[in-house]
C-alpha cells in the first residue's frame, strides 16, 4: 500500500506521515508527499518552484482540480493507494474557505468542527474519488496534535485552545526529544517528524486521540479506509 498526501506545509505532512505509520504500519518511504513537493530544502524556499508551495488555498484547489489526486490514485501498478487531505480550521471562517464553523460554546466543537471540513474536502473531489480520499483535519492546527500527546496536563480537547502553536512554542523547551538538543536543524519537516515521532506507535497515538477529537476522527477515517482496501491491515 502507498499513501499520497496533500497538506498545507511541510511539518503537517511530518506529523501525518507518523500517524500514517501507526495506523497502516507503513514506512515512511510508502508516504508520498504530493503537496507540497519536498524535493527542494526549506532553507532554499527563494528558489523553490510553484509546486514547493502550499496551503489551504492550495489545497483546496488540488481538491476541486482532482487531477493530482487522479494521477496518484491510477498510479497504483500492484500497490492500493490512499489520498490523505490535510487541512486546518485556523482559516475556515474566510469566505472563500466555504465552511460555517460551529459554535466554539458547544462540548462537541471539535468534532464538529473536523466534522464540517472534512464534508467540504469530500464535496471538493468529488463523489468519484471520496472513497479512496481520506480527511485529515486538524482543530485548529496540527500543533494541537501534538499537545495532545505531549501536554498531559490539558484536561479539555487540546482542539480548543485558539493558537495551539504559540502555546506549543510556549510550553515546548520542556518537552524537546534530545535528538532535536543535539542539533541545529531548522528544517520544519526534520524538526516536526521528531517531535511527532511518539505517535509513531499505537498506544501513544490513542492516548493523544483520547485529548483531541480531531486526531480521533483522523485515526478512525485512515483505519476504516485501510481495512476497506486491505482487510486486517489497520493497527489501530
Amino acid at each position: 500500500m502507498r499513501v499520497g498526501v496533500i497538506s498545507e506545509g511541510r511539518s503537517d505532512f511530518a506529523v501525518l506521515r507518523n500517524v500514517v505509520k501507526a495506523v497502516a504500519g507503513l514506512d515512511r518511504s510508502d508516504v508520498d508527499s504530493i503537496r507540497p513537493d519536498l524535493q527542494v530544502d526549506e532553507t532554499t524556499r527563494f528558489a523553490m518552484a510553484e509546486r514547493n508551495f502550499s496551503n489551504w488555498q492550495i489545497v483546496k484547489r488540488e481538491c476541486e482540480e482532482r487531477e493530482s489526486i487522479r494521477l496518484y490514485l491510477e498510479n497504483e501498478l500492484d500497490e492500493d493507494r490512499l489520498v490523505i487531505v490535510h487541512l486546518d480550521t485556523a482559516e475556515c471562517d474566510d469566505p472563500s474557505y466555504g465552511v460555517a464553523r460551529p459554535s466554539r460554546d458547544s462540548s462537541e466543537y471539535v468534532d464538529s468542527c473536523a466534522a464540517a471540513v472534512s464534508d467540504a474536502i469530500a464535496s471538493w473531489v468529488g463523489v468519484e474519488l471520496e472513497a479512496r480520499v481520506v480527511a485529515a483535519v486538524a482543530v485548529e492546527e496540527t500543533e494541537a496534535w501534538l499537545l495532545a500527546y505531549y501536554d498531559t496536563n490539558e484536561r479539555a480537547d487540546t482542539g480548543r485552545v485558539r493558537d495551539p502553536k504559540a502555546a506549543f512554542d510556549r510550553k515546548k523547551s520542556k518537552w524537546e526529544p534530545a535528538s532535536l538538543r543535539k542539533t541545529t536543524r531548522h528544517d520544519s519537516l526534520e524538526t516536526y517528524d521528531e517531535w511527532s515521532a511518539p505517535l509513531r506507535k499505537v498506544k501513544n497515538l490513542r492516548d493523544a486521540a483520547k485529548r483531541n477529537a480531531s486526531l480521533h476522527r483522523f485515526a478512525e477515517a485512515l483505519s476504516s479506509s485501510v481495512d476497506t482496501l486491505a482487510p486486517g491491515t489497520s493497527r489501530w
